[in-house]
């Protein structure tokens, strides 16, 4: 088959999407019945992508700049991307096919259900998949959560919705002094991911506050690069007065990612909503335990492997994260269950299920026989 995959993602500090992108484009380039081109969609930026992509993918740039064509596709199936029997939008845009299928990914309904948390390219998302949708695409959920979602809130009739689930992979070598060095030496809580809104950095910082008193030497540790939440971050840090005591790191690469999950007493995840939650299912992959919310896929991905609150809870979240810090017997099963649980999330067996989808829709557009 002649797969299209947009790789922009790909380009520049590597997100959870970009992850994402990552682990699909390596799974099929490996594959000997895929014949696998990356699409860029930029006109200047991922000079190196071709130097850094995987044997078995070719490198395809679309001339005019990101923006242009967004905008262009919100409103036609012009300009196309032609010559493909699939081609995949794995971060909820999908260039018009010429002909082929249409697969668009969506990993969460941000845009649509909390439009207050989302700002710019993030808010054209659903003009971009409302057009893709009259077009014929399909829609690849992460998760049933978002499948579930995806069926209540879009225009499209459900055989054209498929959840296949994102695997993961063990951050590997991590080393728990380089972990501790990071954080002062101290025992740490970590929290990853960018700073705005959905993440409810907020919350976690005032949770961290009211463990102060009983947990004098932890340390937080936030790591993930500045959004569009960074002020209310930093207005709440002021307001608790525990800035000595947070470790503020910025965006950091992935073997740093590995030492601080080496190193963590515990991971906390506390936000507003998700369509997955990959960084919680990594902690728990190298036994780290995990405290999170109650919300969208978390439930879905993280089964008994995780203490689950209700979102915005202050309280509710700073005694779960003392649970998980003082109560050894549920340490010991939290670390159990994480491993248990990552193992349900292979991205070999991701891949090979989006190719069995690649096929299936390539058919019924007339592609394939």
């Amino acid at each position: 088959m002649r797969i299209a995959l947009d790789g922009t993602s790909l380009v520049g500090p590597k997100s959870g999407i970009g992850v994402v992108v990552d682990a699909i484009t390596n799974g099929l380039a490996a594959r000997d019945d895929v014949d696998l081109t990356v699409l860029l969609i930029s006109r200047r930026a991922g000079a190196d992508l071709g130097d850094r992509l995987p044997r078995g993918a070719a490198l395809r740039r679309l001339p005019l700049p990101a923006r242009a064509y967004h905008l262009a596709w919100q409103f036609s199936a012009r300009p196309s991307v032609s010559g493909y029997d699939v081609v995949h939008g794995p971060n909820y845009v999908v260039p018009p096919a010429g002909g082929g299928a249409e697969l668009l990914t969506i990993h969460d309904l941000t845009a649509w259900r909390f439009p207050h948390l989302v700002s710019g390219a993030t808010a054209t998302f659903p003009k971009l998949v409302d057009e893709a949708i009259r077009r014929g695409a399909h829609i690849h959920a992460v998760s049933d959560s978002v499948g579930d979602e995806v069926a209540h809130f879009l225009p499209l009739p459900k055989e054209r919705i498929h959840v296949i689930p994102n695997g993961v992979v063990r951050p590997a070598g991590g080393n728990v002094a380089a972990g501790l060095a990071l954080a002062g030496g101290h025992r740490y809580l970590l929290a990853l991911g960018t700073i705005e809104p959905r993440k409810d950095h907020p919350t976690l910082l005032r949770a961290f506050a009211e463990l102060r008193s009983s947990h004098p030497d932890l340390r937080l540790v936030v790591a993930g690069a500045d959004g569009w939440g960074t002020d209310a971050y930093e207005q709440t840090l002021d307001e608790t007065g525990v800035g000595e005591a947070v470790v503020r790191l910025g965006y950091i690469s992935e073997s740093t990612k590995a030492d601080l999950l080496a190193g963590a007493a515990l991971f906390v995840y506390p936000s507003i909503y998700e369509g997955f939650g990959l960084p919680p299912l990594e902690a728990a992959a190298v036994g780290v335990p995990v405290v999170a919310t109650a919300v969208g896929s978390i439930p879905e991905v993280m089964g008994d492997a995780a203490l689950l609150v209700p979102t915005g809870d202050v309280s509710a979240l700073a005694e779960a994260i003392d649970r998980g810090l003082t109560d050894d017997h549920e340490r010991t099963r939290l670390v159990t269950a994480g491993l248990v649980r990552a193992d349900h999330y292979s991205w070999d067996r991701s891949v090979e299920q989006l190719v069995e989808l690649y096929r299936t829709i390539s058919r019924a557009q007339g592609r394939l026989r």
